[in-house]
């Protein structure tokens, strides 16, 4: 069974904020590209194994869930 992961515009700009302050604030453009992609592959991922995460704690505030990893 595959399920459907759901990013939100706002999870989308946090995850683009961090690694652009990675990049240049910590001025390593190579550890945000690669932090980039491991972030990506593992959303990638949950809709093969979406119980491979626990539940976020925000988890019961919403009507679907909310995977902590």
């Amino acid at each position: 069974m595959r399920y459907t992961v759901k990013l939100t515009v706002t999870v989308v700009e946090q995850i683009t904020e961090y690694a652009r302050f990675i990049a240049e604030l910590r001025r390593a453009p190579e550890n945000a590209q690669r932090w980039l992609e491991r972030v990506y592959d593992s959303i990638d991922k949950l809709d093969h194994m979406p119980q491979r995460c626990g539940l976020a704690p925000e988890n019961g505030h919403r009507p679907y869930e909310i995977a902590a990893c």
